[in-house]
């Protein structure tokens, strides 16, 4: 009995050398695992990159949208032209805590008007365009507003707030402004100058050079 109870001490004093085999079989475990992790966190930024994309395609197909300019020549709808070089209606926008704006009441600095909706993706880059060129607008003294067609201002400026977005933004929630500016579709800019003539305006998306142009011409009566 003695000499079975020194065996055992001897074995429990006793510790197995780690085995470098082992230990280089756990470090490539570990990076096998990082592996992984990474490639899944890659993959799922992919999807949700794609849904995304496919998502926008979606609206931009269902949703009214004409994505070029209104010809030059002629051949467009002549609704669409007209009322250039006439008075812009006189017509009056909802703001934010109860406050409105009347189109009258800007008369003296040229005014820019982009109407959108948040539903339409594709509109949405109109607010994005007011948004860059906003600062550039306030030093020339252009007063440039994003229109929210159908919605109520409350819940227009809750969406420019949570997008990051600096453009102005105003709501037509009754669709009164829309209806005397004769609008068909989303998005659609209206340049009016500081006498309050209607001078241009655009269905359809604008590129960042056009809309400067045509925002900055109105500077030059």
């Amino acid at each position: 009995m003695p000499e079975n109870s020194d065996t055992d001490q001897s074995h429990i004093g006793t510790q197995k050398p780690v085995d470098g085999r082992d230990a280089t079989r756990s470090l490539k475990h570990s990076f096998a695992i990082a592996v992984i992790v990474l490639a899944l966190i890659a993959g799922g930024v992919f999807l949700l990159r794609y849904a995304r994309e496919a998502f926008r395609d979606v609206v931009t197909v269902d949703a009214p949208l004409v994505t070029s300019p209104v010809p030059k020549d002629g051949s467009a709808d002549s609704s669409l032209r007209r009322g250039l070089g006439e008075v812009a209606p006189d017509v009056t926008f909802e703001a934010a805590e109860g406050e409105s704006v009347r189109l009258f009441d800007l008369r003296g600095k040229p005014v820019v008007l982009a109407f959108y909706a948040s539903w339409n993706v594709a509109s949405l880059e109109a607010v994005r365009l007011l948004s860059d060129q906003a600062q550039a607008l306030d030093k020339s003294g252009i007063a440039a507003f994003a229109v929210a067609s159908l919605e109520p201002a409350e819940q227009a400026k809750f969406f420019v707030e949570r997008g990051g977005y600096a453009a102005k933004v105003l709501a037509d929630e009754s669709g009164a402004a829309g209806e005397a500016f004769q609008l068909a579709t989303l998005p659609a800019f209206f340049f009016i100058d500081a006498s309050g003539i209607l001078k241009d305006r655009q269905i359809g998306l604008l590129t960042q050079e056009e809309f400067t142009v045509k925002a900055f011409s109105l500077l030059n009566p």
